[in-house]
């Protein structure tokens, strides 16, 4: 199971969004009953972070006023939240391939189609573990699962709120558990 978990700065006293998501990782393996401490977090090459000698992993991203974090036992996870606001598309054309620019360029909604393909590619690209590194534009999106670097990654939307779009990436398809934190 993905455990999820975000957050509304709005809601709370933390204003910077990397406090918040380690007061959600905590939250995640604190639920998962793990002995991890948060000082011992480490940094692979990429600076994705991670526990070592274990089969925990994470990823936590945040946009606006939303904070979120996603946890695992099984596999690599990666997530990404975008507020969805008005910006140059043509700015991104680089990032996708001829046959999803097309679709965001015929959608109902251009905007929301182009966060809907750029949280997806970044969800995969974060539990890859490679970041904005590779070559986004190789990588279709469009299908529920998705091939990069030789791994299998199955793609989950996740409603974090209105005027969001946010996606999970995991190596193992599983349920997910996602519940707001509020205080």
């Amino acid at each position: 199971m993905i455990i999820c978990r975000y957050i509304d700065l709005k809601d709370i006293d933390v204003v910077n969004p990397s406090a918040a998501g380690k007061i959600l990782l905590q939250q995640i393996v604190n639920e998962l009953k793990l002995d991890l401490h948060l000082d011992r977090i480490k940094y692979d090459i990429h600076e994705r972070p991670y526990f070592a000698n274990n089969g925990f992993d994470f990823n936590i991203s945040h946009s606006e006023d939303k904070v979120v974090c996603c946890g695992t036992l099984t596999g690599r996870v990666g997530v990404d939240i975008e507020k969805v606001k008005r910006i140059n598309l043509t700015d991104y054309t680089d990032y996708f391939s001829a046959e999803e620019w097309q679709k965001i360029d015929n959608a109902n909604d251009p905007t929301s189609q182009f966060y809907n393909y750029w949280t997806r590619k970044e969800a995969v690209l974060k539990a890859d573990g490679t970041g904005w590194l590779a070559e986004s534009h190789m990588m279709d999106v469009q299908r529920e699962t998705v091939e990069f670097n030789g791994k299998k990654y199955h793609l989950s939307a996740i409603d974090i709120g209105i005027d969001y779009q946010s996606h999970i990436a995991a190596e193992v398809q599983q349920p997910i558990n996602l519940l707001e934190l509020k205080h």
